[in-house]
């Protein structure tokens, strides 16, 4: 991991869902972050994140890594990872924050509870 970088590393069940299928998912809930009219702009505001002060593409301040599949073939491993540059760091925080209060918990909704797991959450998988 890089000083100027957060990492959290998920597990992705192949079977529910493409890192292709996510990343696109990803891009949609950004476009409608930057959207006033939008429920998940709205979602963010009561979170308390600033969403205009958030870059305009979530490739800068998010950005998801495959590292590649582990023993189970269903299974890909993903690193998200919250800013890549010092000019970066500062969203960070933000990036996390909207990650685990917005993003995330969509994904889930669309790909299913069990798609996305956090890889030391259930260490049995």
């Amino acid at each position: 991991m890089k000083s100027n970088t957060t990492e959290i590393e998920y597990r992705i069940d192949k079977s529910a869902a493409s890192l292709i299928d996510i990343k696109a998912e990803i891009n949609k809930l950004w476009d409608d972050l930057k959207n006033p009219k939008s429920p998940v702009y709205k979602d963010a505001l009561e979170s308390g994140i600033d969403v205009d002060a958030l870059p305009d593409r979530a490739n800068e301040v998010l950005t998801l890594e495959k590292t590649g599949a582990g023993l189970d073939p269903f299974l890909v491993s993903l690193v998200v990872v919250f800013a890549k540059s010092a000019a970066a760091a500062a969203g960070a925080a933000a990036g996390k924050d909207i990650w685990t209060r917005i993003i995330l918990p969509r994904l889930l909704h669309k790909f299913g509870e069990g798609s996305i797991v956090e890889k030391d959450e259930n260490p049995n998988k």
